[in-house]
């Protein structure tokens, strides 16, 4: 049969041994295209039709069937690569049709397939060529199309495994940049009436006039700064999971993506696409850059022997040289609190104000009774990000000034957040505003890697790589580092006689505030509420302990984290309010023995070991008011001891 255009859908018809001998004749032709067009684009449109309805048919993850098996054989990965590279102006469509191929074929294929993807993309150097359309292709068609395959390539087939940490920054570096690049380039690229095809393919002839593909263009822009930071996301929350150290060698190598991903975070939310994750998105990169390993519970001493030290400390170290490069960026802190500002700012008006014009205005899809309760799970995703890095900007070389002016912040944060407990539902009656301000205060993080999220259950067959308490537990853990370490600089003293505040404080602290919140009366309440909350949170774990144990070890380490913050509070007041916090080691120990119960479980008996030890060590040095009873000792050690009975038994 000959390789007619009008063949094509015959020879791609065919089984997969009679297709076979015509695929290396096919793929040639189109590695190096000689033909016209029409050609070109039909043959690559046919064969990613037949591949998209071998995706309708079985699904995604389902593997590949018999085509697509001699087609990833005979190079259909290395040949729609060089395809895309191709710059002959009839082949635009045939471009963006070679990647949709490729997208139905990584979306068809199983983990073992996704491997063996991965290998044929490292082959055609895909990172770097999706990055080179991104950056200076100019149709935005084809930049969105790259967008969209560079996220498959970092969430999907896990591309940053391949990286090292210098290249994986410069990837980021330049994928940040396009992000902040100028957002009319695709607005003004439409208006010429000879591109406004392009917003017409886009929407499915929804937009059909040059003026209206330009305004739809900013809105297709925001659409590609979201798959810009998927990738990013996807070469930092990875599987499997790179070590503490080679994210802080990624930060290290260009130390610039930090103030990058915060500006990305404070961009306004924009009129054409509120319903935009970019910002959550920038804010959840640096959380996991930033976070803490979660094997400990940070600042408690926790025995151990000396190898499982020196790996917890390599690890702490890792994380706070990167809060040490991100205190010594000069405008971190105005970032950060311009970008919580922003949403203390937003109002739910505004919101369904610029969700009523999305579809009429803009173009977009018509929102649905659900794009709003998304806003407001982004906002609190965003709010316990930012609440994350705080903390673990604590453990750095902080200033007590950056501590003073992030005092307001985590004080309202902590007082605003919403009960934890789950039995407070929403009835038919809650204002709607109440209700929003219920999803939003209520987020936790419990974040897997894409790769991952396809294949398993998070927190009942897996762990998560970022996990953030609900604000109700975040805030006050971060606000509790602040008090601590202000207590034991002696500021907590010395702030009733301040006549100012220091030099170097924040645009926006003022010394009303600061003292209000530092006064005895306000940290008796406040830390009143805390006990309650971290009953509150230890009741959440034990509701997941059955059913999803990675979650209630989650809920455990984040209660012991707030106990821990009580108990460490207490010793830099010198027990000034002790009287109030009777009770919290106990639950700290509590926490932390559920939290190993948990990890024994999962059979992660390292973990286990570290948290049943802590609880060991907590229980020893605890005044007998406490309640610490025998039995709750005695549970302690058979989980230590069944920790490292199955580590020495383990090959």
């Amino acid at each position: 049969m000959e390789l007619t255009t009008a063949n094509a859908w015959k020879i791609y018809a065919l089984g997969p041994s009679q297709l076979k001998p015509y695929l290396p004749r096919i793929f040639d032709r189109l590695k190096v295209p000689v033909d016209d067009g029409i050609w070109v684009e039909t043959y690559v449109d046919q064969l990613g039709k037949k591949f998209a309805e071998s995706v309708k048919v079985a699904g995604s993850l389902s593997g590949w069937d018999s085509v697509m098996k001699v087609c990833v054989e005979a190079g259909v990965f290395e040949t729609m690569f060089s395809l895309v590279q191709h710059p002959r102006d009839d082949l635009e469509t045939a471009v963006i049709h070679a990647i949709d191929c490729l997208h139905h074929l990584v979306t068809k294929a199983n983990q073992a397939e996704r491997s063996i993807l991965l290998n044929h993309a490292v082959g055609c150097d895909a990172l770097n060529v999706c990055l080179r359309i991104l950056r200076e292709h100019d149709l935005c068609i084809h930049r969105y199309s790259a967008g969209r395959m560079l996220r498959t390539l970092c969430s999907d087939l896990c591309y940053g495994t391949k990286l090292s940490a210098a290249a994986t920054a410069t990837a980021i570096e330049s994928l940040c940049r396009h992000v902040l690049d100028d957002i009319h380039s695709y607005s003004r690229e439409l208006i010429d009436p000879d591109k406004a095809w392009q917003a017409y393919r886009m929407t499915q002839h929804a937009v059909y006039t040059p003026e209206m593909a330009s305004k739809y263009g900013l809105r297709w822009f925001g659409l590609t700064q979201e798959l810009c930071m998927w990738s990013i996301h996807g070469m930092i929350c990875l599987f499997p999971v790179p070590t503490k150290q080679h994210i802080s060698d990624i930060v290290h190598s260009k130390p610039s993506i930090l103030d990058l991903l915060l500006d990305i975070a404070s961009v306004p939310r924009p009129p054409w696409y509120p319903e935009t994750t970019v910002d959550q998105i920038a804010t959840e990169i640096l959380a996991l850059m930033l976070q803490l390993p979660l094997t400990i519970i940070p600042g408690l001493e926790i025995p151990l022997d000396e190898k499982s030290k020196a790996s917890i400390t390599d690890d702490w170290n890792a994380v706070i040289s990167v809060a040490d490069l991100l205190l010594e960026r000069p405008q971190w802190l105005p970032k950060i609190l311009k970008t919580w500002r922003r949403l203390d700012k937003e109002r739910l008006s505004e919101l369904h104000e610029l969700l009523f014009k999305v579809h009429s205005e803009w173009y977009g899809v018509e929102p649905d009774i659900d794009t709003m309760t998304s806003i407001y799970e982004y906002r609190g995703h965003m709010r316990v990000d930012i609440l994350s890095i705080i903390t673990t900007l604590t453990f750095a070389d902080i200033d007590d000034v950056d501590l003073i002016s992030l005092l307001r912040l985590t004080y309202e944060a902590t007082k605003k957040a919403a009960p934890t407990s789950r039995d407070a539902e929403p009835t038919i009656n809650t204002k709607e505003d109440v209700l929003y301000e219920k999803i939003e205060q209520t987020v936790s993080v419990f974040r897997v890697p894409m790769a991952v999220a396809d294949i398993e259950e998070p927190g009942v067959t897996c762990d998560a790589v970022g996990q953030i308490a609900p604000q109700a537990v975040s805030a006050p853990v971060a606000l509790l580092r602040l008090l601590t370490l202000l207590a034991s600089h002696g500021v907590l003293d010395a702030a009733p006689t301040w006549a100012a505040l220091p030099a170097g404080t924040a645009d926006g602290t003022h010394l009303v505030h600061v003292r209000q919140i530092l006064a005895d009366d306000t940290l008796g309440r406040t830390l009143a509420v805390l006990v309650r909350r971290l009953a509150a949170q230890r009741a959440h774990g034990r509701e997941s302990v059955r059913e999803a144990p990675y979650t209630a070890r989650a809920e455990y380490r984040q209660a012991a984290q707030l106990a821990a913050g009580l108990v460490a509070f207490d010793g830099a007041t010198h027990g000034r309010w002790a009287p109030q916090l009777v009770g919290v080691r106990r639950e700290l120990v509590l926490c932390l023995g559920n939290a190993a119960e948990m990890s024994n479980r999962v059979k992660d008996y390292g973990a286990a070991v570290v948290f049943a030890s802590a609880a060991l060590d907590v229980a020893g040095k605890a005044p007998r008011n406490e309640g610490i009873t025998p039995d709750v000792v005695e549970k302690n050690v058979r989980r230590l001891e069944l920790a490292r009975a199955s580590l020495e038994r383990a090959p």
